[in-house]
Order: C-alpha cells, then sequence, then structure tokens
C-alpha cells in the first residue's frame, strides 16, 4: 500500500496530513502509532485526514499519536486551511468540517487565521495535590494551571516545570474520564502569556493550538490579559483575539515537504 501525504506545522506543531479526497487510507490505531514514531517512521504529533464534505470545504478527522482519535486541533485546523485556501486563491474564507463544529478560515497576510468558534469555562477552580488549575472545553478537554497565581505551589518557573513526570499525571487523573490537555501558563504582561502543553495522547508538543485557545479563554474571562495577547511557545508565537464571543486563533502555517509512504 503506498500513502500520498504532506508534512506541515504549525510553530512547531507537527502534521502527518492524508488526503482522502484523493485515495483511500483508512489507518488502524497500531499503525498510527507506528507512523508517529519519529525514530523508525515520519514521526507527527498528530495524523489529520481530508475528506469531502457536503457541509463546509472539506472535512477533517484528527488522531494522536496513541492512535485515539480528538475532536479539535487548533495548529491542525490551520494547516489544512492554508491547503485548502491555496487550491482556492480566489475564496476569502474557507470552512472545516470537524467531529464537533464548523470552523472558517481566512489567510491574514503570511498568517492564517481560525475561528475557533466558543469555548466554555467547565470549572473554575480545581485543586488536587500542590495544583490549582481551571477546565476549559474547546472542542477537547483543557486544564489551564496559572503558575503565576497560586496554581503550582513549588514556586517554579515555567521553563522548570517537569512536563514529562507531571503531564501524564494531570492527564490521567481519574477526575478527567476522557483525560485532559494539560497548559503551564506564566503571564509576562497583558499583552503576552508563556505556555507550555502537554497533550493528551501525545505528550508535549512544541506548540498546541487549542490549548493557547483554552489557556487565552480562561485568562481573558479572570480579566488577566486584553482581548488581543500573544500567545508565546518554545516554537513560535499564536496571537489570540475574541470577536463577538469567538475565539481567533492566528499563526503560521508551513509545508515541509511531500512524500509517499
Amino acid at each position: 500500500m503506498k500513502i500520498k501525504f504532506t508534512k506541515m506545522h504549525g510553530c512547531g506543531n507537527d502534521f502527518l496530513i492524508i488526503d482522502n479526497r484523493t485515495q483511500q487510507i483508512h489507518l488502524s490505531p497500531q499503525e498510527i502509532i507506528e507512523f508517529s514514531d519519529y525514530k523508525k517512521s515520519i514521526g507527527f504529533d498528530q495524523l489529520i485526514t481530508i475528506d469531502h464534505s457536503d457541509k463546509a470545504d472539506a472535512s477533517i478527522r484528527i488522531f494522536n499519536t496513541d492512535g485515539s482519535e480528538v475532536n479539535a486541533c487548533g495548529n491542525g485546523s490551520r494547516c489544512i486551511a492554508k491547503l485548502i485556501l491555496d487550491e482556492k486563491p480566489k475564496s476569502e474564507i474557507i470552512t472545516l468540517a470537524t467531529k464537533e463544529r464548523i470552523l472558517s478560515a481566512k489567510k491574514h497576510n503570511d498568517l492564517i487565521s481560525l475561528n475557533m468558534g466558543n469555548a466554555e469555562i467547565t470549572q473554575e477552580d480545581i485543586i488536587f495535590d500542590n495544583i490549582k488549575g481551571t477546565l476549559v472545553h474547546i472542542g477537547n478537554p483543557h486544564i489551564i494551571i496559572n503558575i503565576d497565581q497560586g496554581g503550582w505551589t513549588n514556586k517554579q518557573n515555567l521553563a522548570n516545570i517537569d512536563l514529562l513526570k507531571h503531564g501524564p499525571i494531570i492527564e490521567n487523573d481519574q477526575r478527567f474520564p476522557n483525560k485532559t490537555n494539560v497548559n503551564f501558563v506564566s503571564i509576562e504582561n497583558k499583552n503576552i502569556v508563556h505556555l507550555r502543553t502537554w497533550e493528551r495522547g501525545s505528550g508535549a508538543t512544541l506548540s498546541c493550538g487549542t490549548g493557547a485557545s483554552a489557556s487565552f479563554y480562561a485568562l481573558y474571562k479572570q480579566g488577566l490579559i486584553n482581548k488581543t495577547t500573544t500567545i508565546r511557545q518554545a516554537s513560535g508565537d499564536l496571537l489570540l483575539t475574541l470577536e463577538n464571543g469567538e475565539i481567533i486563533l492566528t499563526g503560521e502555517a508551513k509545508i515541509s515537504y511531500n512524500g509517499t509512504v
């Protein structure tokens, strides 16, 4: 079996993209796990398939490196949006159908802006051990831990948080029956927030679009940041803004290479 694919990244958050509008590829969870290995295969943070849709310009399905399917991926959706926008150069806005919602996207100079839709704070304060966080749903679940506001009582700075140690513990806590994405944030000022994310089913990533969106929403609702804020992550910046109650996520989306495996 030959699989044609595109490798893309959004601020270092990297994706294996399979366009099923021109081929029919259905990978098992075990095959997804094998392809996700950077040393033995292609490697990626998420695998995304593109299909035809009667509701939008295209529909997408998103899979983590453990083979599980998820409802949302902000940076990945922006990467797909770039491909679709490149196919439709006369279109100012395109739409993508995910399992949970219809997303819209457009070019913003050399960047891709994605309307993530609404977010919801499902619990203002959740406390366990030495952690206090805010739970946010934005197509997928997130916990936001503000280390500047008593969210982490060890008095560590953001760079010293051991994601490999704490990420899996929080992700798999019994209070999260579907697991959760874990976001540690530190506020530089009302316009700049620093973020590190542990993604459920994938682990530590250089950038996370839904994590940035959920963190932005929680901090904005708490009055800690402005309506337009830069979320700074290990491999690049994402610009977040709130328009009519909906979150707009803007950042780079680039093709790394095309290939066949």
